[in-house]
């Protein structure tokens, strides 16, 4: 009779390295594919993420649109504007917290609407980079002079876009604002529902905010570093991506005399904003922003603009048309 294989003690270790090799390879996909997935999955069915799934319906269907919200991946891409000039309005309301404010910060509140076109610029595409002219004019203040700029587009970025829209209590430069609100940053893939990645840099003066304490000083023992924003997929379906951000400088959310808290919810329709709302919550001077961007052109299958914004768009690509 012959012998069978695991009788000889020499073959021992090498059938015991086999076994550790599958259990680690076991172990790896379990830490690298199936751990992620449930992670996500609890998060997607987190209340947070389920109320902007249930408020992006709720908007859409106000404007005449069904939006399902059923798949449980998005491709997370930008798409550069092509042929078709691309409009969307901007709105900025703001909320004093009461009257002295308006003394403090020396202004009324703003309630401002403009338009934002976007085109395709001469030069092309190099290096994953697209070359997009933007124009901003103002409908609520027709004196107000247009701002035209050379833009770029990749598939994760945008810009030039504003780095610290996330804490500034005023609009200083209105068109990189509205690509900030408009255009986070994207990983570039596909991601999973509930999955969330770190967003763009928060620059400039937001660094002073994290770093000064709760009596206005700037006490050598705090650093004075913004965080990023943080992103994460709410929603996904029918070539819609749901995403939800949220930033801080840092300071305890419970205590409304101090801090900053911003958030904002995007719908992305087959790579380019449909809505957004973003509100900057700017504790420290009493002042709260309220920020909406929709697209009202006819570039692709869905819009929210109404008959009444005809002439508006119109005016506005005639100023802007593709070379």
């Amino acid at each position: 009779m012959k012998r069978c294989a695991t009788d000889d003690p020499r073959r021992w270790p090498t059938i015991l390295l086999g076994l550790a090799a599958l259990g680690l390879a076991a172990a790896g996909a379990w830490n690298w594919s199936l751990a992620p997935r449930r992670a996500a999955a609890r998060e997607a069915a987190a209340p947070k993420l389920v109320a902007a799934r249930d408020s992006a319906r709720a908007l859409a269907a106000s404007r005449g649109l069904a939006l399902r919200f059923d798949d449980a991946r998005a491709e997370l891409r930008f798409e550069a504007p092509r042929d078709c000039v691309e409009v969307y309005r901007v709105r900025v309301d703001e909320h004093f917290r009461d009257a002295s404010v308006a003394t403090f910060v020396g202004r009324d509140e703003e309630h401002s609407t403009w338009l934002l076109a976007l085109a395709p610029r001469a030069g092309g595409r190099a290096r994953g980079l697209a070359a997009v002219e933007g124009l901003l004019i103002s409908l609520s203040s027709p004196d107000e002079h247009e701002r035209r700029r050379q833009l770029w587009w990749s598939a994760s970025a945008i810009g030039p876009a504003a780095p610290d829209f996330a804490c500034r209590r005023r609009s200083w430069d209105p068109l990189e604002d509205a690509l900030a609100l408009g255009w986070p940053a994207l990983p570039g893939r596909s991601a999973r529902v509930g999955e969330a990645w770190q967003g763009a840099a928060v620059e400039g003066r937001c660094h002073e905010t994290t770093c000064v304490d709760d009596q206005g000083r700037f006490p050598h023992d705090r650093p004075c570093r913004a965080r990023a924003w943080r992103e994460q997929l709410a929603g996904a379906g029918e070539g819609l991506a749901l995403i939800r951000s949220d930033w801080d400088d840092g300071h305890d959310p419970e205590r409304p005399e101090i801090g900053i808290l911003t958030s904002r919810e995007l719908v992305l329709d087959e790579g380019r904003p449909l809505h957004v709302r973003a509100t900057v919550d700017h504790r420290w001077s009493g002042v709260r922003r309220e920020l909406e961007l929709e697209r009202l052109d006819d570039c692709g299958a869905r819009t929210l603009a109404s008959e009444d914004d005809a002439p508006a768009v119109a005016r506005i690509r005639a100023r802007l048309s593709p070379p």
